[in-house]
């Protein structure tokens, strides 16, 4: 659901060196946006010969990082509220050793921010972010948009392993009460109206015979 959910899909100009088994680059990320001043961009860091001012390590056998040095990076899901549907999204922070930061992760539904909750983690280390929202009935079709933050411009916020997931079912249809009637049930009502009338014909006639 979520693309290049690890950032794993590094620019085509590659990246440069920060050292014995790091790289970065601060070129556009795919399938991600940046808006707000400072830079963001990829960076991989090595756990064992990188920059030890980075990381002591990755999450999940994560091996990039998306980091952002004041812009909101955004990406808006190719799929979209259905009321009543939980979507399930979770981040793993990293706090850079020597840019500490205290990162932010959320939704944005319908003009309404929906902020994941969690542990900020230690400098060098990660942690995880989580939230759950339901959609309604006011959200039905619109935009899921997911936004990874940096609320103190300079810091050096990082992130990676996005995932998103739902879960829920649809509202079941109700009843259509003005449904045409089968045509058996149609035949018996004929019948009844045919032999009501036969009925009231007769007993005008005998009504009529014993009056003359």
């Amino acid at each position: 659901m979520v693309l290049n959910n690890q950032f794993q899909t590094l620019p085509s100009s590659g990246l440069s060196s920060c050292g014995v088994g790091c790289g970065y680059s601060f070129a556009a990320i795919a399938d991600w946006s940046a808006s707000g001043s400072g830079e963001a961009g990829i960076i991989q860091p090595g756990t064992q010969n990188g920059d030890p001012n980075l990381y002591g390590n990755l999450p999940n056998g994560a091996t990039d990082v998306g980091v952002t040095y004041g812009p909101t990076l955004s990406q808006t899901l190719n799929t979209t509220v259905v009321a009543g549907m939980s979507y399930t999204l979770t981040v793993s922070i990293g706090s850079m050793a020597n840019f500490p930061s205290a990162e932010s992760a959320d939704l944005l539904v319908n003009g309404v921010q929906y902020m994941a909750t969690g542990t900020q983690p230690a400098p060098g280390n990660w942690s995880t972010l989580t939230l759950t929202y339901v959609g309604l009935q006011a959200d039905m079709g619109d935009a899921i948009t997911i936004q990874l933050n940096d609320p103190n411009a300079g810091d050096a916020a990082g992130f990676t392993n996005i995932q998103m997931s739902s879960s829920g079912a649809v509202a079941s249809i109700a009843p259509n009460t003005s449904a045409v009637p089968e045509p058996g049930v149609l035949g018996s009502v004929g019948m009844a109206c045919l032999c009501l009338v036969a009925f009231k014909r007769k007993l005008a006639f005998r009504t009529s015979t014993s009056s003359s």
